[in-house]
């Protein structure tokens, strides 16, 4: 079953793009060293510059647990950015087989 959680975080005044650099390692890390890490996209919100979402995709809860809230990349960016930060709020979702997150993925799941 795929876990996806949906993390929205707020930041202190002015400091979005601070925080936007100082994730961009532990985006990175996520891609290339967390293979149950299937999706870890960070989307800007339109309506307030202080906040953003980080939209995440693992195969199970268990691996977000073990495996990513483990990391050395997540203990690093937390001690960063933590005064950075105002409020996180978390969103935890299990996926169903209705609908798409990318087309590219669709039409390769129908070539199998």
């Amino acid at each position: 079953m795929v876990y996806t959680l949906v993390a929205v975080l707020t930041v202190q005044p002015g400091q979005r793009n601070k925080v936007l650099e100082l994730i961009r390692p532990l985006v990175e890390y996520c891609e290339q060293n967390e293979a149950d890490t299937l999706s870890y996209q960070v989307e800007i919100s339109m309506d307030n510059e202080d906040v953003f979402m980080v939209f995440e995709r693992y195969t199970s809860y268990e691996i977000w647990q073990t495996v990513h809230m483990k990391s050395s990349a997540v203990k690093q960016f937390g001690d960063i950015s933590k005064e950075l930060v105002k409020n996180v709020q978390f969103h935890n979702y299990q996926e169903t087989d209705i609908g798409y997150i990318s087309r590219i993925e669709k039409a390769q799941s129908k070539k199998v």
